[in-house]
């Protein structure tokens, strides 16, 4: 699935809760990844998709600052299109 940034760059970081979560639900590795990990964002406002791995069709910027609404306080910022993988992009 491709995703194209609108007005603002696309905003993409990784969800610790979830990360946490998995965990909780792999006791061993025959069980599946139940949530996603990557939360793709139209600039800091709507969800675009969530995934568990993506390629960056350009150029792209790690960002450290002000946490975003989410609580993620590094995430990559990217004008490029970006291919998402697993979940939402299967």
């Amino acid at each position: 699935m491709l995703i194209k940034p609108k007005k603002a760059p696309l905003v993409i970081h990784v969800n610790s809760h979830n990360i946490r979560s998995n965990r909780k639900l792999l006791p061993s590795h025959l069980c599946k990844i139940e949530e996603p990990v990557i939360t793709v964002r139209y600039g800091r406002g709507a969800i675009a998709a969530r995934c568990n791995g993506l390629e960056i069709l350009g150029s792209s910027r790690l960002m450290y600052g002000d946490p975003l609404g989410c609580g993620a306080e590094v995430w990559i910022e990217t004008e490029s299109n970006v291919e998402i993988m697993g979940k939402d992009g299967d």
